[in-house]
């Protein structure tokens, strides 16, 4: 009977990995968390908010973490604290989830961020920090496009400028004839 069990927990266990691995895989962009005696009540704010934000929070055991970044070549990435490591996996938009996680971080000492990753590059704490007081995706696509648009606007207001002086001399010129 023993043997019966331990099988169903490695069978667990492996679809545990390959469900966290799929994750990873899904985003390369993900933050990590130190949490300490976090209760359900207490992260269900926190999950609300990184759902709307299209990103994930899942609570997992260093062992497992460490697999699963070792088969990414990223063993050793991480200094990962005693006990259980939160990962959150933003797929979308990385700003918007660092701005919900500092200030969900804000006041708990039971909620540490220690890092992440971004694009294959490690973030440490004040990265993400800094990340987070960047504007969100869309407010910095709209940035960008305000930029492209300006020049052309300073053109258009030029050409329409010269086209109202020539319409204005071409008129003196016909009031000119009438007299």
């Amino acid at each position: 009977m023993e043997t019966v069990h331990k099988s169903y927990g490695r069978l667990a266990k492996d679809l545990m990995f390959r469900e966290l691995k799929k994750l990873f895989d899904q985003s390369e962009d993900f933050f990590v968390i130190q949490e300490e005696k976090l209760s359900v009540a207490d992260s269900e704010p926190l999950r609300i908010s990184l759902r709307q934000a299209s990103a994930r929070y899942c609570i997992l055991k260093n062992s497992i973490f460490q697999k699963i970044l070792q088969e990414k070549s990223q063993n050793g990435v991480f200094d990962l604290p005693q006990g259980h490591t939160g990962i959150v996996f933003c797929p979308t938009d990385p700003i918007t989830t660092a701005k919900i996680l500092v200030q969900f971080a804000k006041g708990r000492n039971f909620f540490k961020i220690r890092g992440g990753l971004l694009r294959g590059e490690k973030l440490s704490f004040e990265s993400v920090e800094t990340l987070a007081k960047l504007p969100s995706r869309k407010i910095l696509i709209g940035m960008t496009l305000a930029g492209l648009k300006a020049p052309m606007t300073g053109i258009v207001l030029t050409l329409s400028g010269l086209l109202r002086q020539v319409v204005t001399v071409l008129d003196k010129i016909r009031q000119g004839k009438e007299k």
